[in-house]
């Protein structure tokens, strides 16, 4: 969803690069005319950024919290795994 977020703003950064080339060219008029335009998307798309964050921040924490129990629980069955073969080998070897 970052990914979304970062889109929306290089889109929104973009109009708003391309409205100040416009100006700089000489059209005073068109800046005139965009400048609000640019202000009022990025006023509608702020909210809608943050409220699309505050949405998936508790979803990120939980995939996050099941990812380490999930790595956790890998690991621990990693380790006893290895903690057998150590100890057949040992068997193995004192024989």
């Amino acid at each position: 969803m970052q990914h979304v977020t970062e889109t929306v703003k290089k889109n929104v950064q973009d109009a708003a690069y391309i409205a100040v080339g416009v100006g700089v060219l000489g059209a005073h008029d068109v800046r005139e005319r965009v400048e609000p335009v640019i202000a009022r998307i990025e006023e509608r798309v702020e909210p809608i950024v943050g409220e699309v964050e505050a949405r998936l921040e508790p979803v990120l924490d939980q995939v996050l919290t099941t990812a380490k129990a999930i790595a956790a629980t890998g690991t621990a069955k990693a380790q006893a795994f290895l903690g057998k073969d150590e100890q057949a080998v040992k068997t193995t070897t004192a024989a």
